[in-house]
């Protein structure tokens, strides 16, 4: 059996997504309590929350998300909806960023994932 390279990278990406989404209802919270680990301080931990729940109400769950930089303390909280995304920064007073433009409202975030 044959597959084109196109087929085989479609197999690999859907291979990708599922590996790194978290299911509906049973899991959303377990994936906003583990990003809200990363947070350095109180207003980013709420930042990271309410991006979540941004995320969840605009139909663009977040998936994953890693502190940057790393060390010697970190400054940002970036979140990613698609795999090593990208998309949502969250700083140390909890401010959220969705390509670069600041939102508050769930309309917002769906507005700013659309113009990028």
């Amino acid at each position: 059996m044959k597959i084109s390279k196109q087929q085989l990278t479609k197999i690999i990406g859907s291979l990708l997504h599922e590996q790194h989404s978290y299911g509906p209802a049973a899991q959303k919270s377990d994936v906003s309590r583990r990003l809200k680990r990363l947070a350095w301080t109180d207003e980013q931990e709420d930042g990271i929350a309410l991006a979540c729940k941004l995320a969840r109400e605009a139909g663009h769950p977040i998936t994953d998300g890693t502190r940057m930089p790393e060390w010697p303390r970190p400054t940002d909280v970036i979140l990613d909806i698609e795999y090593q995304g990208s998309e949502v920064y969250v700083d140390l007073d909890g401010f959220i960023e969705v390509h670069g433009q600041p939102v508050e409202f769930a309309s917002q975030f769906k507005a700013a994932l659309e113009r990028a």
